[in-house]
């Protein structure tokens, strides 16, 4: 039955290494995020290479990428001896907080009708476009210029990036509730036109179809090799990532029927709790620091996903 498992994982790691453009740098970032930040944060540089070329990335690559990554703000590189360490950089632990909040978190549930909006005055000394662009990573979509919204959002992420930005005392941020006389249609019409819903509901569909097999194969199998349970693990929180964080996690209020991203969220789940365990003991075998294997995941590792004990 482990060949199954096998065989799925091999046509995961070839679909992906032969995507184009290859962006190692990315995968190097959700490594960091979902395995090496939760085990102190940082890593040698050959160790990563080691992990790394088991994606089929040859070492000049993820070398290029690993250096890139510094010079776009997301690794800091420190030498000790003749060898290199990695972390993230302190922008990039907080996005990837912010970001980690939204993969590994619940479903958006119990909406209470209520809307965020924030009016971006003109001005703003040059910054509006920035302050956009960081609100709609958070989520919200642009009804008109100048005026973005939100129908369920944390606020405390929203005030900590305008703060960042240095307009807080600038922006209005304001809730407001629907009158009565407003329809459904008109609503969700509003909804359609902030956000991609069609072109993010095609991705989660792709999402389900890539990793059913994979958790089937998964649930059949009476051992995991760890080394297949990485790769597995891996690629399922990276394609996971790119979808989940374009997604505005929109109440089920204001998503069409047909919305699958609950679904792609729970197959995310499932089989991030059979194969974590012996990804980890990969890591702790082949990922060093400079004192030596990587320590323990804390705590906040096992809420993952609702609490990774529990996970059938």
């Amino acid at each position: 039955m482990s060949q199954s498992f096998h065989k799925a994982i091999d046509t995961l790691v070839a679909n992906f290494a032969n995507q184009r453009p290859i962006r190692t740098g990315s995968l190097i970032v959700t490594l960091f995020g979902d395995a090496i930040l939760p085990r102190g944060g940082t890593v040698s540089l050959a160790s990563l290479v080691r992990v790394l070329e088991t994606f089929g990335l040859s070492e000049r690559l993820i070398r290029t990428a690993a250096f890139r990554s510094t010079k776009n703000g997301w690794l800091t590189a420190t030498k000790i001896g003749r060898q290199s360490y990695y972390s993230l950089t302190e922008s990039g632990r907080r996005q990837f907080d912010e970001a980690s909040r939204r993969i590994y978190g619940d479903v958006p549930d119990n909406w209470d009708g209520a809307w965020t909006l924030i009016i971006l005055p003109h001005g703003l000394e040059g910054k509006r476009d920035a302050i956009r662009k960081d609100l709609i990573w958070l989520g919200f979509g642009q009804i008109t210029t100048g005026l973005l919204g939100h129908p369920s959002i944390d606020s405390t992420p929203t005030i900590r990036h305008l703060s960042d930005h240095g307009v807080l005392d600038q922006v209005i941020v304001m809730h407001a509730k629907l009158d009565r006389v407003t329809s459904n249609q008109s609503q969700n019409d509003l909804v359609r036109s902030c956000w991609p819903l069609d072109e993010i509901e095609d991705q989660y569909r792709l999402f389900l179809e890539t990793f059913r097999p994979i958790y089937k194969a998964a649930r059949s199998s009476k051992t995991l090799p760890p080394h297949l349970c990485l790769l597995a693990r891996t690629i399922l929180i990276h394609e996971y990532r790119k979808i989940i964080l374009h997604d505005p996690l929109l109440p089920r209020e204001l998503l069409p029927s047909s919305w699958c991203g609950a679904l792609a969220y729970q197959l995310c789940r499932n089989l991030y709790g059979v194969i974590y365990q012996n990804a980890d003991q990969y890591l702790t075998t082949h990922l060093e620091s400079s004192e030596g294997p990587l320590t323990n995941p804390g705590r906040n590792f096992e809420k993952r996903f609702g609490g990774l004990p529990h996970i059938s």
